[in-house]
């Protein structure tokens, strides 16, 4: 089932709260201080119409599910050149821990994950008015999808008459339009 990117709301944030501490219960290979910031942070950053707030959390969920099955955190310009820039997606425990042990069908939800939470800032550009979208390659995986993502999609891009400049600067992708 495909995944969207989509502000929370009180349930959605209580219900991946809930069953992401769950999670931990159970899980071998996830670290619970990484979890218990990664909550944190979409608490404290699930507010949307604040133009002063730079720092913003978006849940990626599984079709109409109310559960995150990752958590986006992004940094949003104010000033200047506007960007959008994902700084981490943080998995729900028991999808990372099957990563981590190597469940094929994990895994590859993993990628599903990271290339959700890119095309879904890629979709907040005219929410957020940015012209640029950064997104920061934190894990060694994560970075192999990014390469990916800057060899493919200027070619679908181009494909689809589309008009943006894809790059790899460091362990970012930066995606120009």
């Amino acid at each position: 089932m495909p995944f969207e990117t989509k502000e929370f709301d009180e349930k959605s944030w209580q219900k991946t709260h809930d069953s992401w501490l769950s999670d931990l219960d159970t899980t071998q290979a996830v670290s619970p201080v990484e979890v218990y910031k990664a909550l944190e942070f979409a608490k404290e950053n699930a507010i949307y119409n604040d133009e002063t707030k730079e720092t913003v959390a978006y849940g990626i969920f599984e079709g109409r599910k109310t559960i995150a099955s990752a958590i986006a955190n992004l940094i949003v310009s104010r000033t200047g050149r506007r960007f959008l820039k994902v700084l981490d997606v943080n998995v729900r425990p028991s999808i990372e821990d099957g990563a981590n042990t190597e469940n094929i069908k994990d895994s590859n939800t993993v990628i599903e994950l990271y290339v959700t939470a890119i095309i879904g800032a890629i979709e907040l550009t005219p929410k957020h008015r940015a012209s640029v979208v950064k997104v920061y390659g934190r894990s060694a995986s994560f970075m192999q999808v990014l390469k990916f993502v800057a060899t493919e999609m200027p070619k679908r891009a181009a494909a689809g008459g589309a008009n943006f400049k894809v790059s790899i600067e460091g362990r970012w992708l930066v995606i120009k339009f």
